[in-house]
């Protein structure tokens, strides 16, 4: 249990640190408790988009989430509503990404990957820890 207890210490970690960067750096034009509570959702969802398998493992249940993400952006035109709703609410441009963490990295250090790269990878490491895991 103290093992589940530090991977959950490391992911709150996380979320924390991308929610803080976010705010600090693109502060909200109109703060309010939904805009802040939309954010902080969004940061929990990304995180666990991004590190959820990497820090609990849990493959099966990481990539069913990844792939219910990636058909509800392809639905939704590869916009997250999530954002699109808080940039609206903040005035920020509808064209703009969510801001956590790998935003981030993609931006300031792998510049020539397409933003979906990184989703693809975990894709294929979810896939490749199953297939290691039942083989």
């Amino acid at each position: 249990m103290k093992f589940l207890t530090s991977k959950m210490n490391i992911f709150i970690l996380i979320v924390i640190i991308s929610f803080t960067l976010d705010n600090v750096l693109f502060q909200c034009s109109i703060p309010s408790p939904m805009t802040f509570i939309n954010n902080f959702v969004h940061h929990i969802i990304s995180m666990y988009l991004w590190f959820g398998s990497i820090i609990f493992g849990k493959y099966i249940y990481h990539l069913l989430f990844l792939c219910v993400v990636l058909i509800f952006q392809y639905y939704h035109k590869w916009k997250c509503p999530i954002t699109l709703e808080y940039n609206k609410q903040c005035g920020f441009n509808l064209k703009e990404n969510h801001k956590d963490i790998i935003y981030w990295i993609n931006k300031n250090i792998f510049t020539h990957f397409p933003y979906y790269t990184f989703l693809k990878l975990l894709f294929v490491y979810d896939i490749y820890k199953l297939l290691i895991h039942y083989k």
